[in-house]
């Protein structure tokens, strides 16, 4: 009976031990799984390209301004028969990227394709002024390989 009563009481204290172990891989799990998914969401969130490096990258990618080209004001036919007088200056970037130098001629050929095909209607209020000059500013800039950055209205007048 002596050997059965060790064979006995040795299990229950080998099972504690399994369950022990059991229990302490149990907590690891529990412990370990939270951290590591907290360990990758600051890797997502602030790890490489977020922050700072991200923001210096965007910052050194918007070009310097350079000198504001004024151009002579023009006179056109609206789409209406209308007139307008309009003048023109460029924001040129500090340093043109495409060698060809920045005149006025191509600035004032699509001023005269898009606004000459508007009517007074439609470039009559603020709101529509803007926008013509926002989309101008765009065309004018891929016309010149965005070495233009905006153009400016110096004189809007229509008759």
């Amino acid at each position: 009976m002596a050997t059965t009563t060790k064979k006995a009481a040795a299990k229950p204290a080998e099972e504690g031990a399994q369950q022990a172990s059991g229990g302490g891989r149990k907590k690891l799990l529990l412990i370990a799984v939270p951290l590591v998914a907290l360990a990758a969401g600051w890797y997502f969130l602030l790890g490489p390209g977020a922050g700072d490096a991200g923001g210096e990258e965007a910052v050194a990618k918007k070009p310097e301004a350079g000198e504001v080209l004024s151009l002579e004001p023009i006179t056109m036919n609206l789409a209406d028969g209308r007139l307008l007088k309009v003048g023109l200056a460029l924001q040129v970037v500090a340093k043109p990227s495409s060698g060809h130098g920045v005149t006025g001629a191509v600035a004032l050929d699509e001023a005269i394709a898009f606004l000459g095909g508007r009517t007074y209607a439609e470039l009559a209020s603020p709101t529509a002024r803007q926008a013509a000059k926002d989309e101008l500013s765009k065309r004018v800039a891929e016309r010149y390989h965005h070495d233009v950055m905006e153009v400016y209205f110096t004189e809007f007048v229509m008759q």
